[in-house]
């Protein structure tokens, strides 16, 4: 079983893919980068507080 934060990556993913997909805007790829980038750096921070804790 993944980690929940995993399985909402994946989704978001494909959500985003889906959304590229139908519309397919460069300023909407710009917006899909970022978010992807502020969502691995939020896991990344996750990641990092987690060893801290143990």
């Amino acid at each position: 079983m993944r980690p929940a934060h995993d399985i909402d990556r994946l989704q978001l993913t494909k959500k985003a893919f889906l959304i590229y997909k139908n519309v397919q805007g460069p300023s909407l790829l710009a917006d899909l980068s970022a978010a992807y980038r502020e969502q691995k750096e939020d896991s990344e921070d996750l990641e990092r507080a987690k060893f801290s804790a143990s």
